[in-house]
């Protein structure tokens, strides 16, 4: 198998809303603040990998779904990668 035709793809994803929940304050005092509520915002990055370092990558808002994946390898990956081997976990 030659490695210059395998294609790794890449997916990971950033909760946007990252923010302490809880906070100490001095001798023991209640600390109050205000947190907006996006708590469920996502944004997620889809990249291959490969040898030569040809990347097609993909930002979108929201998390990685089947659709999204099958447009992505066809629309953008299909077009660069020419006669390559795709890997790719999908559960």
């Amino acid at each position: 198998m030659n490695p210059d035709k395998l294609v790794f793809l890449e997916e990971s994803s950033i909760n946007t809303g990252m923010t302490r929940l809880y906070g100490r304050g001095k001798n023991g005092d209640r600390v109050v603040d205000y947190t907006p509520d996006i708590r469920f915002e996502r944004t997620t990055i889809l990249s291959p990998v490969r040898a030569n370092g040809d990347m097609v990558p993909l930002v979108f808002e929201g998390s990685l779904n089947g659709d999204i994946f099958k447009e992505y390898v066809s629309k953008c990956l299909a077009s660069k990668v020419k006669k390559a081997i795709l890997l790719s976990w999908i559960i």
